[in-house]
């Protein structure tokens, strides 16, 4: 019996123990216990990417499940209750809760959420240490297949690793996230209410991600970098470990009057990461190769790092002040350490410093990065209607990022791609800032059936000299509502946004150096609008229709590159019917369209003054995202108090446009790989239908059928032909420079049938 059948049993033992204790809790005539439970018989069908189908789901290929399960109870001020979905399946969920009105109440919850991908092929094995080794045999026959790194291997030396693959493991690639919580809160006297709380959070599973190393060699060039050098890329999905673990303490404290309240709060947080790092083998890498560098045939990814936090916050409130005025404030400060331990200089113990000893087990200037960072957050808000149809909000809000952590001295690194030692003397940036903000909004109606509402907010934004620049942002708003008739609601807003750098923006940090025309994107200048509006309609008492739409725009200065400018317009309207107590329809169709263009440039090779000064090898690139999706439902009583019928459709379709061209090509001076080239578009369609009928054979007996189909069909020039290996393939340039190993973990195109009997049964 596989796991998922005997999830599925514990499941329905479970519901059977609650089912018999709740019959014993009523023959006593004292607890009031209803409830439901409801089973299903099913099968699933699935034409192509059958994880496509259940990405976030689980259980729709299992023959049987416990889709729901509702247990209610009662006796005076005593109650509880028992909810559960999808039991015994990867999503499931269970929350129970039992107390005593005005006394206390004890909460339990359980919650699974998965997370599935395409299962992936991999050439090597999983050791202890979280270490994926290719075999030594392998990697050798793979070695000699491609080198020397001047000469392209030819089909039958790539056919060798293409083999290889053909017969590697395949990764079953999935996350599991499981949460289970307990809260209790009691009320000592009337009033107050203090709760404590502890919930643990568990993730675990396996997931791609991509890397990347090189090989270099300059021959025919007089140093690395260098006209006529031999570099070849090597690219190489591997399966990255996910195991860790969040516990979660919280304690409260609420007491209020007739005019004021208080909130305190506190919250600990312990993040335990149980796969520090991931190392993986590269099979087509070899140390040692004369007059080469770059490459390593070893690599080490640190992850996430373990740390703890503590959580102070205080809400209070007071109502009845002068002006007919209220004043609420927030104060919080969280803490958060962090001292795991640094990895070594490098995983690769081929690699020597500048004293020729080796790297791997080169002294650290520090063990840990003894990491400290307090937040501060404080939020006032004054809200006031000093004249009659007036109402005004004062608001204050600041946000204080402290960093503490540790500055450390350090004269050297070496790269995850590299296999040499870099000697240089830097420190790490220890990034600290503050957001203040101002806002002042108020509100005027004219009658009953006209409201304006203006508002103005500046914020500032201050960074100490390990960020790049500080900057203010005004904005100004305002929103219009008329109720045009009691059948109709028209609303329309309006809101600019302008950012700005005070005094300049820093193009060198430290040992950091940042080219003076860029900017970081959170920092750059920026002018942002934004339009929306909206139209409700209830031209009789069963019929409602709205209209909506957005209208959103960022311009950023156009002398610096990056983005330049971003647009985006999203339309909808929905519709619902009622045309009888047994019959009620809805449909709604939206179009979103997002637009963007970015400017960039290319670094050069053997002209210009330095390898970003050449203005000839800049690009543009316009990006379109057009979004289109429709749907409806119907709900129908086909026969009164027996035969229910629900009927939906949804259908979305999206496509996403690449415009790339050269804006000052001059033939000669523009290099190749600066040369702008037409990219596919790449399109998505996807559609869902769901038929439901139920049939109530008695108030507490219920039968049913269910059929859902699902369709997804995917236009990718960037997965559609893609392998495990394809081979060398020649760049634009003419030079077969690069070979990447890919898992083949793609979601692609699928036609799923799902169909199912369901039994439900109601007590009361």
């Amino acid at each position: 019996m596989n796991k998922g059948n005997l999830l599925t049993l514990g499941a329905v033992s479970l519901c059977s123990c609650a089912l018999l204790t709740a019959q014993g809790l009523r023959a006593e005539e004292e607890m009031v216990v209803t409830g439901d439970v409801w089973v299903a018989v099913q099968n699933l069908d699935v034409d192509g990417d059958a994880a496509g189908v259940e990405k976030y789901r689980d259980g729709l290929d299992d023959s049987a499940a416990v889709e729901q399960f509702d247990l209610w109870g009662s006796k005076d001020a005593f109650y509880f209750s028992l909810e559960g979905r999808d039991l015994g399946q990867k999503d499931q969920s269970l929350f129970g809760e039992v107390g005593k009105y005005g006394q206390y109440k004890l909460k339990a919850s359980w919650d699974e959420v998965p997370r599935n991908y395409a299962d992936g092929t991999y050439a090597g094995t999983l050791t202890s240490g979280g270490y994926w080794a290719i075999p030594n045999v392998i990697q050798g026959i793979l070695e000699q297949n491609f080198t020397p790194l001047d000469q392209q291997p030819s089909a039958a030396n790539q056919r060798v690793l293409q083999n290889f693959l053909l017969t590697a493991n395949k990764i079953n690639l999935e996350q599991q996230r499981e949460t289970g919580a307990l809260e209790l809160m009691f009320s000592p006297v009337q009033n107050m209410d203090i709760s404590a709380g502890y919930a643990r959070q568990t993730k675990e599973g396996m997931r791609v991600f991509s890397t990347g190393s090189y090989r270099r060699d300059k021959l025919g060039a007089e140093n690395f970098g260098g006209v006529g050098e031999n570099f070849r890329l090597y690219g190489q999905e591997v399966p990255g470990l996910i195991d860790n673990e969040t516990q979660t303490f919280d304690l409260g404290l609420d007491y209020s009057r007739d005019n004021w309240f208080i909130d305190f709060n506190y919250r600990y947080v312990d993040f335990a990461n149980n796969q520090g790092a991931v190392t993986w083998d590269n099979p087509l890498l070899l140390v040692g190769q004369d007059n080469e560098q770059g490459g390593s045939p070893i690599n080490r990814l640190d992850q996430a790092p373990d740390y703890e936090s503590d959580t102070f916050s205080f809400t209070g409130g007071i109502t009845g002040l002068p002006l007919r005025s209220r004043f609420t404030a927030t104060f919080s400060r969280d803490q958060i350490t962090q001292d795991d331990d640094f990895l070594a200089y490098t995983v690769n113990t081929a690699v020597l410093d500048a004293d020729r000893n080796v790297a791997a087990t080169r002294a650290l200037p520090a063990s840990n990065l003894d990491g400290d960072v307090e937040t501060t957050f404080v939020n006032l808000v004054l809200n006031s209607s000093p004249l009659p149809r007036t109402t005004v909000n004062l608001r204050y809000k600041s946000y204080d990022y402290a960093n503490d952590s540790k500055r450390i001295d350090w004269d050297g690194w070496v790269r995850i791609a590299e296999t040499d030692w870099k000697e240089a003397d830097y420190v790490n940036r220890v990034p600290e800032y503050k957001k203040t903000t101002i806002a002042l909004d108020g509100t005027y109606r004219f009658g009953r059936r006209i409201k304006l509402k203006a508002e103005i907010a500046q914020l500032e934004v201050d960074r100490n000299d390990h960020r790049a620049a500080d900057n203010t942002e005004d904005s100004y708003g305002a929103t219009l509502r008329i109720l045009a008739a009691d059948w109709a609601l028209l609303r329309f807003g309006y809101r600019y946004q302008d950012r700005t750098i005070d005094g300049e923006y820093i193009a060198e940090i430290e040992q950091s150096h940042g080219w003076e025309e860029t900017h970081m994107f959170d920092m750059a200048e920026r002018e942002r609008t934004t339009l929306d509006a909206y139209l409700g309609l209830d031209p009789l008492e069963n019929l409602s229709i709205g209209f909506s739409m957005t209208y959103h725009e960022d311009e950023y200065d156009k002398k610096v590159y990056g983005l330049h400018d971003a647009e985006s317009l999203l339309m909808g309207i929905d519709f619902n019917y009622w045309l009888s107590d047994s019959l009620q329809f809805s449909a709604y169709y939206s179009w979103e369209d997002r637009d963007s263009t970015q400017l960039n440039r290319t670094k050069s090779d053997n002209t210009g003054n330095g390898a970003f000064e050449v203005p000839e090898n800049d690009w543009a690139t316009d990006l379109g995202d057009t979004t289109d999706a429709l749907g409806f439902a119907l709900d129908a009583t086909l026969i009164p108090e027996k035969l229910t019928m629900e009927l939906s459709l949804n259908y979305s379709m999206g496509e996403a446009t690449f415009d790339t061209r050269n804006t000052n090509y001059v033939a000669g001076i523009t290099t190749t790989s600066a040369t702008a080239y037409p990219w596919s578009d790449v399109e998505s369609e996807m559609t869902e239908f769901k038929a439901e009928l139920d049939y109530h054979w008695t108030d507490q007996l219920t039968t049913g059928f269910r059929y859902y189909y699902s369709k997804f069909d995917l236009d990718d020039f960037a997965v559609d032909n893609v392998s495990t290996y394809n081979g060398n393939p020649v760049g634009a340039q003419g030079n077969a420079s690069s070979h990447f190993i890919f898992m083949d973990a793609n979601h692609n195109d699928y036609d799923a049938h799902f169909v199912a009997l369901t039994l439900a049964y109601a007590f009361n």
